[in-house]
């Protein structure tokens, strides 16, 4: 009886785990929701507005963010919001469909739209930014007064145009949306103005939400704007020109700083207009930033980015006029001015297994014309690079032991000192690339971490396979016969 009395406390106990896992306990009433490729979909057909963090476990940054996050989503409940969270390293599907390369990135997804998020990464600023986004997307009433950190975008037409108020809800985090009306006079117009600038109009397809888009698109940001953590997403894509200046916080700090800069480039932003985005930031607070993003530590100094966030960059550190630096940005263009490359130191050559790369050699050694060379990108502080390691060097060791290294160089480069080609992008640490003999177009490994799993991989894709196949015949003979002498 004792024992029907325990299996039935037992019977009962799970039951009550089940009912309650599915009342929805243990977590799932969380206020930020975890999300997986399993349950990413499902999630966003139930609720219409989710701000998401994409993350990684080992970044810095994301834990920085976290609590911070997580009181937002505190003071949040009851907006009809979901701040939501995905590990981007073990949900690679969530982390592609977004382009997500750098951690944390917070999402705004709406209507099967996405947008990201403009803010600080404090708790105050991520509940103010909802806050504003889910506010109606247009702001009816008089013309609205100068901007701030965001441009007014204005249409003064006899009626709200559906393309418009289209468009604002597509594009509100970039810009404040305003219908004026207009009963008579001008004609129906938009106009777009950022702070301290002059305003600019379009006039043509004003119903037509991807024309207003295509439109904001071009003129989202400043000639001349602020580059810091709630800005930097909008210059995704652009080029960019980095104004990097000494800040005196003891004279007026950042805003003095930009109203000193900001007569000798805009005549910089004016002449480049359409080709470069001109930007000032803060050198004391993103001086670390400035030094892993661009290797530059000493300022003044111009950098130039045919891309916000690209590796190729030109440095101007000489005359800081208008004049010099457009001549700077005239040469860069006509190709009469090396890219700088952040590198480490060369190093001296030795016989491990596995081959140190910097900045400086990679394009040399990492590209050969008769050799497939397989590359590993770290970082010293990495975990799981960590781990990979020993599988790694024994990988190296394989080749070495089979005579292959005529054939194949296993090799690593540490991400956080060297500079990487375009063609190598990476969003978490160890990624792994092969590129076979001959070869400009590097092949992502996607295989495991065992020294075996690799081995076999790029036996596969090796371009100096019969070789390889030759010269492992041989050594074999060659061990036997010594075994056999023995």
């Amino acid at each position: 009886a004792a024992m029907r009395s325990a299996c039935a406390l037992r019977a009962a106990a799970a039951a009550v785990l089940v009912a309650s896992a599915a009342a929805g306990w243990f977590g799932a009433d969380a206020d930020v929701a975890t999300l997986t490729a399993a349950n990413f979909d499902a999630h966003l057909s139930k609720n219409a507005r989710t701000l998401l963090k994409v993350y990684a476990p080992w970044c810095g940054h994301c834990k920085e963010l976290e609590p911070k996050f997580e009181e937002a989503a505190r003071q949040l409940k009851g907006t009809g919001v979901s701040l939501a969270k995905v590990d981007a390293t073990e949900h690679t599907e969530i982390k592609d469909r977004y382009n997500v390369e750098g951690y944390p990135r917070l999402l705004w997804l709406e209507d099967g739209q996405h947008s990201d998020y403009s803010g600080e990464r404090t708790t105050e600023d991520i509940v103010k930014w909802v806050r504003f986004m889910i506010r109606p997307p247009v702001i009816e009433g008089q013309e609205p007064g100068e901007p701030g950190k965001l441009p007014n975008v204005v249409l003064h037409a006899p009626e709200l145009y559906e393309g418009f108020e289209a468009a604002a809800k597509a594009r509100r985090a970039t810009g404040v949306w305003h219908f004026v009306k207009d009963a008579g006079g001008r004609p129906p117009r938009i106009v777009v103005q950022h702070a301290k600038e002059e305003p600019i109009e379009m006039r043509e397809y004003l119903r037509d939400k991807d024309a207003i888009e295509a439109f904001f698109a071009k003129h989202e940001v400043p000639l001349f704007g602020v580059l810091d953590g709630a800005t930097f997403a909008r210059y995704d894509g652009k080029g960019l020109v980095w104004s990097l200046f000494p800040i005196d916080h003891e004279a007026g700090g950042l805003d003095a700083h930009e109203a000193m800069l900001r007569p000798t480039m805009m005549e910089v932003a004016v002449k480049f207009a359409g080709k470069y985005c001109v930007t000032y930031t803060d050198t004391d607070v993103f001086r670390e930033q400035i030094d892993n993003m661009l290797g530059v530590k000493e300022f003044p100094a111009i950098v130039v980015q045919p891309k916000a966030g690209s590796k190729q960059k030109y440095v101007h550190s000489g005359n800081m006029t208008s004049s010099a630096i457009i001549d700077f940005l005239e040469r860069v263009g006509a190709g009469e001015v090396a890219p700088l490359v952040k590198s480490e130191a060369v190093p001296e050559a030795d016989a491990a297994p596995v081959k140190v790369l910097v900045g400086s050699t990679l394009p040399q050694e990492a590209f050969q014309p008769d050799r497939d060379v397989l590359v590993k990108i770290m970082a010293p502080w990495c975990g799981a690079c960590k781990a990979m390691w020993p599988e790694y060097k024994k990988l190296g060791q394989y080749v070495r032991q089979w005579e292959l290294s005529d054939f194949v160089t296993i090799a690593k480069i540490d991400a956080t000192a060297n500079d990487l080609p375009e063609s190598m992008p990476y969003s978490s640490f160890p990624t792994v690339y092969f590129v076979p003999a001959g070869s400009s177009e590097p092949v992502k490994y996607e295989g495991g971490r065992t020294s075996k799993e690799m081995w076999q991989w790029l036996k596969q894709r090796s371009t100096r396979g019969a070789e390889i196949k030759r010269t492992q015949a041989r050594v074999r003979a060659k061990k036997e016969k010594e075994k056999s002498e023995l």
